[in-house]
């Protein structure tokens, strides 16, 4: 100190929030950084609940004798917020995301798995990630959260909207049929095709979304719905809006409505199988969501709960739309069921368990490609819920730039998933359930955890 020619040396204590998972729930939680001269949350829990964790700070005037500082007078602290995500579902959907990323040759992906009857989201894991104790070497990509911030075109998986649409319209029914004469149908001065650029003659209703025919899908929107009648359902389910969950830096998708300047016709063929639009993965996740929910999709969220001192405030779950019948749910749900037993999700099946789901490969948009899409690389995405007959939880799962079918890709990594996840959460199979049933019990009371 004499050397320096100070008097003194005064050492301010500089608050620092730890992370001890590390990397683990990055996106969920966030992390605390600087604005200024001052700090806060940024990105998920830490960003959308920073009020609540920071506190409320005070400047007032005091006696300079320390003796007399008033310790009553401190600011309150920050409240705890208790998240609704289970540790252990969050590491094996990361660890699972991980083996599939690396197993399918993905750039990165996105699992999310709910409580469709809740709306708690109890993990939500995206690939790449970062560690938020050290979030200032991430760049500015890495720390946004995929499932929630960023958008993609989600492909076939998004047919079970339209399809729930139509039966909800009532033009149509399981027992309804259209032709398919020619291996394409112009929409619009745009051609349109199935997935396996054939025509297949006679189809059902059904085999629409179990053989994922996207001339099928442009039938019930062009011919059965209609511009307005479709759009105003797809405004029912929340298409091109936030879900509001609890999270910072969510994103409300883009969907361009008939007179918007760059609507056009062939638009209703393409949304119908989930091109042309885009979605985030959270939103896609809770339009099925409503289907497993008996037709209510409920307020997705991350709280589980509030601390402020002794007092408690549980979040409460609410439904926020109710886009079809519970009926229409039920009927769909069935056909999920197909899709996964019979159709295009055959590889998602876990012995046991009846799941009802759906695949979806999207085309990625690309500026610079012939067509404007990607002629190689596709987005992958398996949507599905169980037990089917009373859900328990439902699974999205996502995998960037792959270059092969989401049956072949996404859905086998969420029958993976599946197998571990119901013995975590003690999820009885079919057969358990049924033995219940038979002996007096109650099913639907069984806790997930």
């Amino acid at each position: 100190m004499a050397r320096l020619n100070l008097l003194a040396v005064t050492i301010d204590p500089e608050p620092k929030r730890i992370y001890p998972h590390n990397s683990l729930a990055a996106h969920v939680i966030g992390f605390v950084g600087w604005e200024g001269n001052l700090r806060r949350g940024y990105v998920g829990v830490e960003g959308g609940y920073n009020d609540d964790l920071a506190g409320q700070s005070r400047v007032m005037e005091r006696s300079r004798i320390p003796f007399d500082a008033i310790l009553s007078e401190a600011p309150p602290p920050g409240r705890d917020i208790y998240l609704t995500i289970d540790r252990s579902i969050q590491h094996l959907a990361e660890s699972e995301l991980y083996d599939a990323i690396n197993r399918y040759g993905a750039t990165g992906g996105t699992i999310i798995i709910m409580d469709p009857r809740t709306g708690e989201v109890l993990a939500m894991a995206s690939y790449p990630t970062f560690d938020p104790n050290v979030y200032f070497r991430a760049d500015k990509e890495t720390i946004r959260n995929p499932a929630i911030s960023d958008t993609y075109e989600p492909g076939s998986v998004f047919k079970v909207v339209t399809a729930a649409l139509a039966l909800q319209s009532g033009k149509v029914s399981e027992d309804s049929t259209y032709y398919e004469g020619s291996p394409f149908r112009v929409v619009g001065g745009r051609r349109v095709y199935n997935w396996d650029r054939a025509a297949h003659g006679s189809q059902s209703f059904v085999d629409i979304l179990v053989r994922s025919w996207n001339l099928g899908t442009t039938w019930l929107a062009v011919d059965v719905l209609g511009p307005t009648e479709f759009y105003e359902g797809l405004r029912r389910f929340g298409v091109g809006q936030p879900t509001g969950i609890d999270l910072e830096g969510e994103a409300a998708g883009i969907l361009r409505l008939p007179n918007d300047l760059y609507w056009s016709d062939s638009d209703l063929a393409t949304n119908s199988f989930g091109q042309g639009l885009t979605v985030t993965p959270l939103q896609m996740l809770s339009f099925v969501n409503a289907i497993a929910n008996g037709g209510q999709m409920m307020q997705p969220h991350v709280r589980l709960k509030t601390v402020d001192g002794d007092r408690e405030y549980y979040a409460v779950p609410a439904a926020v739309r109710t886009p079809i019948s519970a009926d229409v749910a039920r009927r769909i749900t069935d056909i999920m069921v197909q899709v996964v037993n019979v159709g295009e999700g055959k590889e998602a099946r876990v012995p046991g368990y009846t799941i009802a789901g759906k695949t979806g490969t999207a085309q990625i948009y690309c500026a610079t490609c012939p067509g404007l899409y990607d002629p190689e690389l596709s987005m992958a995405t398996f949507v599905g819920f169980l037990p089917a007959d009373e859900p328990r939880v439902s699974i999205l799962v996502k995998l960037d730039k792959v270059g092969r079918y989401a049956s072949e890709t996404a859905a086998p990594a969420f029958a993976k998933l599946v197998k571990r996840l119901v013995v975590l959460m003690n999820i009885p199979t079919d057969a358990q359930r049924a033995e219940l049933r038979a002996q007096g019990g109650n099913t639907s009371l069984i806790v997930k955890r």
